[in-house]
């Protein structure tokens, strides 16, 4: 096999920063309120603007601590680890994520639970004042503005470009089952994989690699997504954030999450239904849950089952469930509740997911 010829070789600089900033009168914030901060980056010759809801930004993460960071240059590959300093100024519940697109915002949907900060004021809110640190590292290299003449201290990768990197831009359709299309740029060669969508689905990846290995068509029919769980489902891939106006709406993204391999997607659906369970709906999430064999999801919707069984029981989807799977209904009713409380826990600490103690907390 003939060798590829090389274009040229980029160093890719990386720089790391750590900020720590403090916010006042944590514990009077109300739903919707944060303070707006400005983190100054010479190296990446911008402001960052950072947005903190110590009482989340919206009635659905109510109770959360969130955050959102916009103003990043598009030019830059951003990773940041967020975490609370306690009162001895150790970090705690570290949340790392990556920014490897385009997009100037990253928002993740809830950092920390704010009953669990509010429950040890003493080590994580000292005089009502929480402190976060925020370490980044950014990541740039020279084919996008940063031009290194040699290699220095700072100089930590080198990124080598083949010539099939200069593939053009190939035009992908994915049509969904109401008959909607949805378009992607994606790229032959080498830099096919880089895209998030194949990097972070691998059923997707092997879909749309087949379909271009082919050539008959650049459009891929999926059956099992509408157009609006599409949206969502690539939104989160691409941008970290999805929007729901219903909670049909993550069912269906779990679905899709499930089935095309896409864990930390799956896992925020699942925490989204745990949120909105209802004694209407949660003999439905039990179902859904038991049928994607998500055993923690399972527990939490038996352990809710089993605060409002009276209510529970006056649903027809509960008589469904009695009807239609006998098995599951009675394993709810009569599993003990401090054996669904263990069975919970040890799911969640084996999982494919790495559980920090606040999802643990949240779960249980």
């Amino acid at each position: 096999m003939a060798s590829k010829k090389i274009l040229d070789a980029n160093y890719i600089m990386e720089k790391e920063t750590v900020h720590t900033v403090t916010i006042l009168n944590f514990s009077i914030y109300n739903t919707g309120y944060c303070d707006i901060l400005y983190l100054l980056e010479e190296y990446a010759k911008n402001c960052l603007i950072v947005k903190i809801y110590p009482n989340g930004d919206c009635s659905l993460n109510e109770g959360h601590v969130c955050f959102e960071i916009l103003n990043i240059p598009q030019n830059i590959n951003f990773k940041c680890t967020v975490s609370i300093v306690d009162h001895e100024g150790n970090s705690s519940f570290p949340k790392t994520f990556i920014n490897e697109t385009s997009q100037t915002t990253v928002r993740p949907e809830r950092f920390i639970d704010r009953c669990n900060l509010l429950k040890n004021n003493l080590e994580y809110l000292p005089d009502d004042k929480l402190t976060i640190q925020f370490e980044m590292i950014y990541m740039m290299s020279s084919e996008e503005g940063l031009i290194i003449e040699k290699p220095s201290q700072n100089a930590h990768k080198i990124k080598v470009k083949f010539m099939d990197d200069e593939a053009e831009n190939y035009n992908f359709e994915i049509e969904t089952k109401d008959g909607k299309i949805e378009s992607l740029v994606l790229k032959k060669g080498t830099s096919f994989m880089s895209n998030p969508l194949c990097k972070k689905s691998p059923v997707f990846a092997k879909m749309l690699s087949t379909a271009m290995k082919e050539n008959e068509s650049n459009k891929l029919i999926i059956t099992d997504m509408d157009h609006n769980t599409l949206k969502n489902f690539l939104n989160f891939v691409y941008n970290n954030s999805f929007m729901f106006e219903n909670v049909q709406d993550i069912v269906d993204l779990y679905e899709a999450a499930d089935k095309y391999q896409v864990l930390d997607l799956k896992y925020q659906c699942a925490r989204d239904i745990s949120c909105n369970l209802t004694s209407e709906n949660v003999c439905n999430a039990l179902l859904l849950a038991d049928v994607h064999n998500d055993k923690a999801l399972k527990y939490v919707c038996i352990l809710y089952l089993r605060e409002c069984l009276d209510e529970v029981f006056k649903t027809d989807s509960w008589e469904s469930l009695v009807e239609n799977y006998p098995e599951l209904a009675d394993e709810a009713i009569n599993l003990d509740m401090t054996e669904i409380k263990e069975k919970l826990k040890d799911q969640l600490l084996t999982s494919e997911i790495m559980y920090s103690e606040e999802a643990l907390q949240f779960y249980i």
